[in-house]
């Protein structure tokens, strides 16, 4: 899930039709296996799944079907000779987006598949849709929780909510809310089911990468930027009042700074170079994609990164996996080789295991 987004796509498909032929030559030759009969079930690239509550039922996100499929226990068990029965829960297997019954709706790239814990629906992270999807376990019925089928990074009522390459999802304990792993975006985002609002969890809150300088403040009474200047979870909140503004970035930088030689700052306002050092201010505010072309210190909030700390601050690379226990969300950060623990009542986010931006094989403490 990391490639460029095109070259993705397209070399997974092909790998999945070959894959999948593969498959169901394999299924019919071998018959019985371990004494137990098998059936010809097939599959093509499944990349995310669940099991439901009761363990009756495993969820599957298939990834190069375009489709949501289930498989259900049997009287006997997961291994007994009776096999095990596989359905199409939705998606006609044509790459789109349409919602509705389940013989005619259409995914694109699914990608993980969550079931509600009270067992009435699944949550689809539909990654090529760059949508979260809902769909009855009852009848396959499908729809839109939240995004707009656009790629981008919008916050607010969940009609308007936009994603960039949503790829997992968890629901938290209660079923009232679910996290996401916006992978593209480089956040954690979240979804109050109940009051259908989609807002940013953990990663800045900025619709514009930008460079900055320690600590920055969104425009309006929104400190530490969680908006407090309506309620998220009413129906008549609106999001361009505070979640989707250009923030001031702010911070208590020095006026010059030293590029090198001293390990502390020696540069006053009065000359560019002194005792061989370089001097400049860092470039605030400047639209950015990397920290490279942030000068002086300072860094791109907004862009792919490894911060932990409150929530507006953190900063993630490439999100590809949430789960959830109790209060927290427990996220792979692919990029960064860590797993973080976020806060789900603030979005406040701690490493928890790995070392930040360090590719290793280590175990222990």
């Amino acid at each position: 899930l990391l490639w460029p987004r095109g070259a993705q796509e397209a070399g997974l498909q092909r790998q999945g039709r070959e894959r999948d032929v593969r498959g169901d030559d394999r299924g019919q030759r071998a018959a019985w296996v371990c004494g137990r009969a098998l059936r010809p079930l097939s599959l093509n690239l499944p990349m995310g799944v669940d099991i439901s509550p009761d363990g009756l039922l495993i969820a599957v996100a298939d990834y190069g079907n375009h489709k949501v499929r289930t498989l259900s226990m049997p009287a006997g068990g997961w291994l007994s000779a009776a096999g095990v029965e596989m359905a199409t829960l939705s998606g006609n297997g044509v790459q789109g987006f349409r919602n509705g019954p389940a013989a005619g709706a259409q995914f694109y790239f699914p990608s993980d598949a969550k079931v509600s814990p009270d067992q009435t629906w699944v949550a689809v992270a539909d990654r090529g849709n760059d949508v979260i999807r809902k769909v009855m376990l009852s009848t396959g019925e499908t729809s839109t929780l939240a995004g707009k089928g656009v790629a981008g990074y919008v916050d607010g009522h969940s009609t308007n909510a936009m994603f960039k390459g949503p790829v997992s999802v968890a629901f938290t304990a209660a079923g009232d809310g679910l996290v996401i792993a916006d992978q593209d975006n480089h956040r954690i985002r979240y979804i109050n089911i109940t009051g259908n609002i989609t807002f940013t969890l953990a990663g800045p809150r900025i619709l514009r990468s930008a460079c900055a300088w320690g600590r920055y403040r969104p425009q309006g009474a929104c400190p530490d930027g969680r908006c407090q200047c309506g309620d998220p979870t009413s129906l008549d909140f609106v999001a361009s009042d505070c979640l989707n503004v250009e923030y001031d970035l702010v911070g208590n930088q020095p006026t010059k700074l030293c590029t090198y030689g001293s390990p502390t700052p020696t540069c006053t306002a009065a000359g560019s170079t002194l005792n061989g050092c370089s001097c400049g201010v860092p470039n605030l505010g400047q639209l950015c994609a990397t920290d490279a072309e942030c000068t002086f210190g300072s860094v791109c909030i907004g862009a792919p990164g490894y911060q932990d700390g409150v929530a507006s601050f953190s900063r993630f690379n490439s999100p590809s996996g949430v789960a959830v226990q109790g209060a927290y969300a427990y996220v792979a950060d692919t990029q960064n080789q860590v797993i973080r623990r976020v806060s789900i009542a603030d979005g406040s986010t701690t490493t928890v295991g790995g070392i930040g931006r360090t590719t290793g094989n280590l175990d222990g403490p």
